[in-house]
């Protein structure tokens, strides 16, 4: 509606002179979304031997993926970091698999789920019962399925809430 008022039409040319080079205001949303991002992810160790599904695990951008390949490391990051998850390989030649679970089950009591080969039931029957019985959660068998990976770390997750606020 513009009730009687004329807009004048004529383009006047800007004074650069009064233009105000503050962007103090302004936000780099791009930024921001890659700050916040990075703040929300949930910390996960990786112990493993020889970084084998490390790749894998790092396609998770929800997932802070803390490699891990010796007792060394472990026992730092343990003393400055507290995962929400811990994800070990079944078989680590630096450490004995079910001491290990042991270990962070009495000093973290995060959730624990071992990344087993196939033929793990078979060869050695005895072993998971031996890994449950030490703190083991859950298990997922190779080749890892990116869906049943991702469900399995959910499911750890909202069954243990106080891991989140813990790391």
């Amino acid at each position: 509606m513009n009730m009687g008022m004329k807009r004048n039409k004529t383009k006047q040319p800007i004074d650069v002179s009064v233009v105000s080079t503050d962007f103090s205001n302004v936000v780099d949303l791009s930024a921001y979304r890659r700050k916040t991002f990075v703040q929300n992810r949930t910390s996960v160790f990786y112990l493993n031997s020889y970084g084998e599904r490390l790749e894998q695990l790092q396609q998770f951008p929800s997932l802070q993926i803390e490699d891990i390949r010796n007792s060394i490391a472990l026992r730092a990051r343990m003393m400055v970091s507290h995962p929400a998850i811990v994800l070990l390989e079944s078989t680590l030649s630096w450490a004995n698999s079910i001491e290990t679970i042991q270990s962070i089950n009495h000093y973290l009591g995060v959730p624990l789920v071992m990344i087993c080969e196939e033929n793990l039931r078979r060869r050695a029957p005895g072993f998971l019962k031996q890994a449950f019985a030490a703190g083991l959660q859950d298990t997922l068998f190779c080749p890892l399925c990116p869906n049943e990976l991702e469900e399995t770390l959910s499911l750890m997750i909202k069954l243990n809430p106080d891991a989140l606020q813990n790391h």
